[in-house]
């Protein structure tokens, strides 16, 4: 069972934050109002934790991160907004994360198992999956989708309103303004497609003749010459019956329904 909560005197504390058992709080953090903390979690020194916020058990707060704070938006006017936190993420020195906007959805949610190096932000009303690593100095501007898994590698940025599919992978300094589709693996400003993530599906256990699967729905999408559509069309005939294929297809086609384009291949930018 955990233990109680340790809290450091000089931690300020609000009168209706709830920590959970076996959290502690260290030197000179603040908890703000509307703060539910679970078990487990670690508040290192200068730690601020805002609200209202829901936060799960063990996530660990380093050094001078600032968590729960208000949103960066100009239409906002001190609306009741909330940050939603799962279990088991890290924020590391410097990150800074925002509660939602009422024209959001009045909503950011950060699922589990998730890593935001130092000096990441994650601004309002973004939605984030589980098991995902923001590098250092990487920022998300409002209203950003992250699946899970991904890697945004060091310092990279993206535009409001972009959806990250799972497992893909952006090298540092790249900038995301479209939608990237499953697997896709690229680098840039702005952010080209250069091939498959198979260094982290290897990681994640994928079967070879799925990774080659995904490897040709990419090549006949992306660098084939095809339009797009008819690049789509020719991935169902070949390779639809492929579960990692059939969600490529269906993100492909949500993103040109939504009119947020879906990112280019170094291929075709040179064209």
């Amino acid at each position: 069972m955990p233990s109680e909560s340790l809290i450091h005197p000089t931690a300020l504390v609000a009168q209706d934050a709830v920590i959970g058992l076996g959290t502690r709080v260290g030197p000179f953090c603040r908890i703000g109002s509307g703060v539910v903390l679970g078990e487990g979690c670690v508040l290192e020194s200068q730690a601020l934790v805002e609200g209202p916020a829901v936060y799960g058990d063990r996530n660990h707060f380093r050094s001078s991160c600032y968590v729960g704070a208000t949103p960066q938006d100009m239409k906002y006017h001190g609306e009741e907004t909330r940050l939603e936190v799962g279990d088991d993420n890290v924020f590391y020195e410097g990150a800074t994360i925002h509660r939602g906007t009422a024209q959001g959805g009045a909503v950011t949610r950060i699922g589990s198992g998730n890593t935001f190096g130092p000096w990441v932000h994650v601004a309002h009303d973004c939605l984030i999956g589980d098991h995902n690593v923001l590098g250092a100095g990487t920022g998300l501007s409002g209203h950003v989708v992250l699946d899970d898994h991904i890697h945004l590698d060091e310092h990279t940025g993206s535009a409001q309103f972009v959806h990250v599919a799972s497992y893909a992978y952006a090298a540092p300094g790249s900038m995301l303004d479209a939608y990237l589709p499953p697997f896709v693996r690229g680098s840039g400003n702005r952010f080209l497609v250069e091939g498959t993530n198979l260094e982290g599906m290897r990681h994640f256990g994928f079967s070879r003749e799925v990774c080659d699967a995904v490897v040709e729905c990419h090549r006949l999408y992306f660098f084939s010459g095809m339009d797009r559509l008819q690049a789509l069309h020719s991935i169902e005939s070949l390779l639809g019956d492929v579960p990692e294929v059939a969600a490529f297809v269906k993100f492909a086609r949500n993103a040109r329904e939504q009119r947020k384009g879906i990112a280019h291949s170094r291929d075709a930018r040179n064209d």
